[in-house]
């Protein structure tokens, strides 16, 4: 055997520890999804880190994304993996929900505008968006300064107070899908 590869699901260091003493050659890592098929290998020659995925292969684009916002993070912070590939599936035949749940689109409509969801402390008055996007503007990255800002009373947390950012993106992609599907049946 010279080469050995593992994928599917994070490999134990154990496991690897235990199959390079029994086997004397490495298990390298790849991922990938349905979707886009494989996007990462670890290098062939090189030790594989436990805790990395492999280096993109050059077909694939990735980014690294703020999961509710879509704009990407600073190198170093946690976040999505979006990947695309111009040969890969763009869609699930006849199934528009599940499309929409799945696949987000970036550089067109949807991904590039920054919107940031807001509740104010109690004690907060006086504060309005143009305010909050110039104190962004002088504080942040320029892709991470948000487009609009909306005001919400509260935004929904799990049990233990930590914010649920996958319902509120879930929300956005809702709100974004039934305000197409009016703009769409106003044309005919």
């Amino acid at each position: 055997m010279t080469y050995c590869y593992c994928g599917g699901d994070v490999l134990p260091e154990e496991v690897k520890e235990r199959w390079y003493r029994r086997c004397g050659v490495p298990i390298y890592q790849v991922y990938g999804s349905t979707e886009v098929g494989h996007v990462t290998y670890s290098k062939i020659g090189v030790e594989p880190s436990p805790r990395a995925i492999g280096f993109p292969l050059k077909s694939r684009e990735c980014r690294i994304v703020d999961p509710v916002t879509l704009a990407p993070v600073e190198t170093g912070e946690s976040g999505e993996l979006l990947v695309t590939c111009s040969y890969t599936m763009k869609c699930y035949h006849n199934k528009p929900e599940e499309t929409d749940k799945t696949y987000v689109q970036l550089d067109g409509k949807v991904g590039e505008r920054i919107k940031a969801i807001v509740v104010l402390k109690e004690d907060a008055r006086g504060v309005g968006g143009t305010e909050l996007i110039q104190w962004c503007r002088e504080r942040l990255a320029a892709y991470k300064v948000p487009s609009y800002i909306e005001f919400r009373d509260m935004l929904p947390k799990s049990k233990v107070g930590k914010l649920l950012r996958r319902e509120v993106r879930d929300d956005e992609i809702r709100r974004i899908t039934k305000s197409k599907s009016a703009i769409h049946s106003q044309g005919e």
